[in-house]
């Protein structure tokens, strides 16, 4: 349910390491809700929770709860594997504590 997710979020595509900040509810209403999306997409939460991406009757993206929480280790190797696919480097040393830290260092990098 869409009242469950923290917002900022990270959207990750299935088999690209690229990642998306959503900044907000208001933010995937008017640039998302629209998009098709392959079954595994999904939305990474400001908690670490994931939402997978259902389309509904009426076209338009329904979030929903996976029943999964990343740990830190799987959202560092999810960042990592952003980073490294944009060309950084030094990508092996990236840590952060939190997906708001992953949020804001994948902002920052734009």
């Amino acid at each position: 349910m869409m009242t469950d997710i923290r917002w900022p979020v990270l959207l990750q595509y299935e088999g690209d390491p690229e990642l998306t900040v959503i900044r907000s509810q208001e933010e995937w209403r008017t640039e998302y809700v629209q998009h098709y999306f392959a079954a595994q997409d999904r939305l990474i939460d400001s908690a670490g929770q994931c939402f997978l991406l259902q389309q509904r009757i009426s076209g338009q993206i329904m979030p929903h709860a996976a029943g999964v929480r990343l740990s830190l280790n799987e959202l560092n190797d999810i960042l990592r594997a952003h980073f490294a696919a944009a060309g950084h480097c030094c990508v092996a040393k990236m840590l952060v504590a939190s997906v708001a830290e992953a949020v804001q260092a994948v902002e920052a990098a734009g």
